[in-house]
Formats: C-alpha cells, sequence, structure tokens
C-alpha cells in the first residue's frame, strides 16, 4: 500500500532563519581544555543535537545545529523529536504531536531550505534513516488502526514500499547498505534496549542475524550500536550474554565486524566493558569505539584498524567520561559527549591524536543525542 510525501513548504533564506530562531545565535568560539595538547580543530561539517527529556530514552527536547568547529547555532525544532538521522544535505526526525508523531525532512540547498512532513497512508511513521546521498529513506511505521502491528516502510523513486507484512516485532532502521539493497536494523528482544543487529534484504524481506547466537546488542539510548562502511562491511558493538545490570564486570563487550556484505563475522578487539558502539570512519579504514575503564566505569574512546594493529586511545577530558563518537566528513576529527556524569555532559570535539580539543556546547546538560552533517 503506498503512500504519498506530504507537501513540501519551500522556503526562502530569510524566511527560514525565522523558522528555525534567526540568522543563528552568536556564541563564542570553543575553548581548548585546559592542559590538553592545543592545536587547530580539522572538524568539518555540522553536529545536530538535543538533551533527553526527563523520563525519556528516546525522544529530546528539541534539535539545534552547531558548527562541528564551533560557531553559531541555531534551532531545527523547539518540540520533543527523536533520533536525527543525515543523509547528503537532508536530516530526518520524528516530532511529538498532539496526535502521536510526525516525522520531517529538513533539506538544504544553496539559497532555500525545504521542511516536509512525511506521510504513509493509514500508518504513523517513526524512527528511520537516510541512505547515504539523501534519496532513500527507511522508517518504522506503525498502523493507526493497531498500533501492535507495524512495517518497515522504505520511500525510493518517488513512493512508499513496505518490507515484508505486518508484524508485531519492531526493528528500527540504523543505516542503509551502500548500494541502497539491503538495511541494517535492530531488533529489541525487551524493553531494555537488548536484541540483535542483522541486515534486511530490501526486496526479499530476509533478515540475516549479524548478532551472534547468544549474543546480544543494546540500542539506542547512546546512538546507533552498528555502521555499514562505504566499502560494505558491517561493524557492531555485541554483548557475552544480556547485562543484570550496570557493575562493571557485567557488561562483556566487544567490536565485530563482517568480512563481506553481512559474511563472516569476526572479533576484532578484546573483551572489554560496556562497548555500546562501532562506527566506521568515511574512508573505511577505521573504526571508533567506546569501552568502560577501570578507574571508575567511565568510558574512554578508541579508534582500531579492523584488519591489523592495536586500538589507539583518543585523549578527552573529565579522565575518560567520554562516549559513541561520530567522525566528521573528512575522517580528521570525532564528535562526542563528555561530562563528569551523566547529569552533567557536553559535546567536544577532537583530532584522532587528541589535539584540537574543543568544547562545543556548555549546557552541563543530562546526556545527549546527536548526529553529523555535511552541512556547513
Amino acid at each position: 500500500m503506498a503512500g504519498v510525501t506530504g507537501a513540501l513548504a519551500v522556503l526562502s533564506t530569510a524566511a527560514v532563519a525565522l523558522l528555525l530562531g534567526g540568522a543563528g545565535t552568536a556564541v563564542p568560539a570553543p575553548s581548548p581544555l585546559p592542559g590538553a595538547p592545543h592545536g587547530i580543530s580539522e572538524a568539518n561539517g555540522a553536529v545536530v543535537y538535543g538533551r533527553y527529556a526527563p523520563h525519556s530514552s528516546t525522544f529530546v527536547a528539541g534539535l539545534t545545529i552547531s558548527g562541528a568547529a564551533g560557531g553559531s547555532k541555531r534551532v531545527v525544532s523547539a518540540r520533543a523529536v527523536c533520533c536525527a538521522s543525515i543523509g547528503g544535505h537532508a536530516i530526518l526526525f520524528t516530532q511529538r504531536t498532539g496526535h502521536g508523531s510526525q516525522d520531517l525532512l529538513l533539506t538544504s540547498r544553496t539559497g532555500r531550505t525545504v521542511l516536509s512532513p512525511l506521510t504513509v497512508r493509514g500508518m504513523e511513521l517513526g524512527a528511520g534513516v537516510l541512505s547515504a546521498d539523501g534519496s532513500r529513506i527507511a522508517v518504522w511505521a506503525t498502523q493507526r488502526a493497531d498500533p501492535r502491528l507495524g512495517a518497515i516502510e522504505v520511500h525510493a523513486g518517488g513512493r512508499w514500499h513496505r518490507i515484508g507484512g505486518f508484524s508485531r516485532r519492531e526493528m528500527r532502521p540504523l543505516a542503509f547498505s551502500p548500494d541502497g539493497s539491503r538495511l541494517l536494523v535492530f531488533r529489541p528482544a525487551s524493553n531494555h534496549g537488548f536484541g540483535d543487529v542483522g541486515a534486511l534484504d530490501i526486496a526479499s524481506a530476509r533478515y540475516d542475524r549479524l548478532t551472534p547466537p547468544g549474543m546480544v546488542s543494546w540500542c539506542c539510548y547512546f546512538g546507533s550500536p552498528a555502521s555499514w562502511s562505504p566499502d560494505g562491511r558491517v561493524a557492531f558493538a555485541a554483548f557475552q550474554h544480556v547485562p543484570h545490570g550496570e557493575g562493571f564486570a557485567d557488561g562483556q563487550s566487544a567490536v565485530f565486524v563482517t568480512e563481506r556484505g553481512t559474511e563472516g563475522v569476526r572479533r576484532v578487539t578484546d573483551w572489554g566493558q560496556w562497548t555500546t558502539s562501532a562506527h566506521w570512519s568515511p574512508d573505511s579504514r577505521l573504526i571508533a569505539y567506546d569501552a568502560a575503564n577501570e578507574r571508575g566505569g567511565a568510558h574512554d574512546l578508541f579508534v582500531i584498524d579492523p584488519d591489523g594493529g592495536s586500538p589507539s586511545l583518543v585523549p578527552t577530558p573529565n579522565d575518560g567520561g567520554s562516549c559513541c563518537a561520530e567522525w566528521t566528513p573528512n575522517g580528521k576529527a570525532l564528535i562526542y559527549e563528555s561530562g563528569s556524569d551523566d547529569a552533567h555532559m557536553d559535546l567536544w570535539t577532537a583530532n584522532l591524536d587528541g589535539t584540537g580539543t574543543f568544547r562545543l556546547t556548555s549546557d552541563h546538560a543530562r546526556d545527549l543525542s546527536y548526529a553529523v552533517t555535511p552541512w556547513p
């Protein structure tokens, strides 16, 4: 059952400045971390972020866009929203409404910005992802007549396509394969965020589980646990068993990769504690991941070449306490959250060797949700 895309709102640059809260609120340039190796940040692009709303593990209190190396900020949405996804010059996000939720696509081109609501007849749209070039959209949608039933809907070639039939088991889209033929998805097995990562073939609806048997992956409070590299391999984080608490010894986990496509899963890091993310660099050469340290359970950031070599620690502030890095588009820097504790977090950027370390926000908020875009 194909649906339609909602009417487009085409706005001039001046008009969208008013919509998004002005042409950009001036903020001081980011300050270097005292005592850290200073230098020029090599980060490029911009970061879209929000702060988790109280008592919510999904929706955040609005979205803001800021330069990845500092600079002005502007509000993308002031409402409670979910799960920003980046593709080309577009941002996909889910916005809460008085009647449920609505997916919105914000695209930016020279001289104009387009804000378009997405609709599928008879369905309420939820979390979704964009392909790398922004030409395809995948969302989890539930039936308005029976919210217990849902399906993945893919928008391609100007229309919506349902993948398989309706299901009571939710699948959260995480990423498109580089050729657009498959989806990386997360299937929750409980309400605690544990489940498995797998690849869903869009044409046949076949699902291939990647998380090894007897193990679990975790999604998506700290962002996606998995990513698809530009050369077609998958990296994901997985736990040896379902953790029964939050203790340091309860989270044995590691990073895994596939050899080709979704074949030949192998572990590429030592077993560590509470590894929650695995993100490929834009050139498919390195993976950024996190792991809790023994100094008190705070997280450290690492990068590793999955085809050989040892992990490299990325120096961060707060003696660790840093998590879930996203790569900047040029692959020369990372965007991550760091703070003294979960209730006092900010976004930071750092070059891979720890130089160019700057704080991008100064709100000391409770956790953050963020994505990095090539927008200037």
